[in-house]
C-alpha cells in the first residue's frame, strides 16, 4: 500500500527539478552581468514556473501527509478535498499579488495577501487539529515522523506569505531583496518536497519491516 506514496515522492522530487532548473536558465536569460552587478537584458523571467510548480507539488504533498497515516478512504478524500481546495485558492491569489506587486495600487496588494492568507490559515488548522488528533493513534515512530514532516511542510510554505509581507511592508522588493528571496524560495521549496518526502519514507519503510517481522 505505500507503493503509490513512493510514487508520489518521486513524481514531486522531478517536477520540483525541472521547475528548478528552468528558473535558473530563466534568470541567466533574464539578467546579465555588467561589472560587478547584474542588468536586465530584456528577457522575461519566468517565474510562472514557480507556481506552477506549486500548483502541481502541493497538492501532491498533502496527499502524501494524509494517505501516510492510512485513514478510511471516505475519511481521507473528505479531508484532501478540503486541504487542496484551500491550497490552490492560497496560491492563486499568492500569484496574483506576486505578479503585479509594486504595479497596483497598496491596497490591492493587501486584499491579495489577506486572500491568500486566509487559506493557508484554514489548511494549517486542518493540519494542526484534526491530523494531529488522527497522528495520535499512530506507533511513537511514525506519529514523529508525521509530526516533523507536517510541521517542515507548515514551516515551509509559510515563508511566502511572511516574504510577501515583508516586501508589501518596504514597497516592494529591491535588487538585493529579490535576490535574497529567490534564495531562500529555493531553500524553502527543496525543504517541503525532499524533506516531506523523506519522513514519508521513513514512515512507509517502518511499517514495512513491521510487517515482515
Amino acid at each position: 500500500r505505500f507503493q503509490p506514496l513512493l510514487l508520489l515522492a518521486g513524481i514531486i522530487a522531478t517536477i520540483g527539478c525541472y521547475h528548478a532548473v528552468r528558473l535558473f536558465h530563466s534568470w541567466n536569460e533574464a539578467f546579465e552581468l555588467a561589472g560587478n552587478s547584474y542588468a536586465a537584458s530584456g528577457h522575461f523571467f519566468h517565474e510562472l514556473y514557480r507556481y506552477s510548480d506549486w500548483l502541481l507539488t502541493m497538492p501532491l504533498l498533502l496527499a502524501e501527509i494524509v494517505l501516510v497515516l492510512g485513514l478510511p478512504q471516505e475519511k481521507a478524500a473528505s479531508l484532501l478535498k478540503r486541504l487542496i481546495g484551500a491550497a490552490v485558492v492560497s496560491i492563486f491569489f499568492t500569484y496574483l499579488n506576486a505578479s503585479n506587486l509594486g504595479e497596483h495600487g497598496t491596497l490591492v496588494s493587501w486584499v491579495y495577501w489577506i486572500l491568500g492568507l486566509l487559506p493557508f490559515l484554514y489548511l494549517a488548522r486542518i493540519l494542526l487539529r484534526e491530523l494531529s488528533l488522527v497522528a495520535r493513534a499512530q506507533d511513537p515512530f511514525e506519529k514523529q515522523c508525521f509530526l516533523k514532516a507536517r510541521n517542515l511542510f507548515l514551516l515551509s510554505w509559510a515563508f511566502y506569505p511572511l516574504a510577501t509581507f515583508v516586501a508589501l511592508c518596504s514597497h516592494g522588493f529591491g535588487e538585493q531583496g529579490l535576490i535574497i528571496f529567490l534564495v531562500v524560495a529555493s531553500i524553502a521549496d527543496f525543504l517541503s518536497k525532499c524533506g516531506v518526502s523523506f519522513y514519508v519514507y521513513r514512515m512507509c519503510s517502518f511499517a514495512t519491516v513491521e510487517v515482515e517481522s
